[in-house]
């Protein structure tokens, strides 16, 4: 058995479908953190595999919605000795830590904003999850600040200027900076490329 375990380990690959392979990175970054996303950080991680997903098999739906169906849909089966060695495959076909920086955003103002400010969201349901556990956990107060200065950014005249004053029309914006986002890392590392500081 324990051979059998140490082989599985030694073979295990992702999938080719990017839609399997970030659903099977999903459940490895859970499984690598005890079944528990104990910090913002490792919630950040989760949530960049989902939403990979999410953009692989959009199925008709907008990638905010999306993410709900895949995060409740069964989920792929990954053994505990396959853990490490996918986790590593993840990090290289989904590449996702400290890629991001300034010069990588959106060039027009507004894209930026609204890049920046669903990134934030992401962190932000990280940090209310992590504090229903952790009390002092100081992501919810860190987030505050720059939330804020986003959605004050993104006020009303801005937003009719740029053609976005309807619900529709301001929902595609978002979805389409989500989906460009991943290709810049998770939130995290958008989120420091939009002047986030997490120390």
């Amino acid at each position: 058995m324990l051979t059998l375990l140490a082989l599985m380990a030694q073979t295990a690959t992702l999938d080719a479908d990017p839609y399997v392979a970030a659903r099977t990175c999903a459940v490895a970054t859970r499984k690598a953190n005890a079944g528990d996303l104990a910090t913002v950080e490792e919630h950040a991680r989760y949530m960049f595999y989902v939403m990979h997903a999410a953009r692989a098999r959009p199925e008709g739906q907008r990638i905010i919605k999306r993410v709900g169906t895949v995060m409740s849909a069964p989920l792929p089966e990954v053994q505990d000795g396959e853990v490490d060695g996918l986790i590593a495959q993840c990090d290289k076909r989904f590449p996702r830590l400290d890629r991001a920086t300034a010069a990588n955003l959106p060039a027009e103002p507004i894209d930026r904003d609204i890049m920046c400010l669903t990134a934030l969201g992401v962190l932000h349901g990280g940090a209310e999850a992590v504090r229903e556990t952790q009390p002092d956990d100081p992501w919810l107060d860190r987030l505050r600040a720059p939330e804020m200065q986003l959605m004050s950014r993104l006020n009303k005249k801005v937003l009719e200027r740029a053609g976005l004053a309807e619900d529709a029309a301001l929902t595609e914006a978002y979805d389409r900076q989500i989906r460009a986002s991943l290709d810049l890392g998770d939130a995290l590392a958008v989120g420091r490329a939009c002047g986030l500081r997490d120390d």
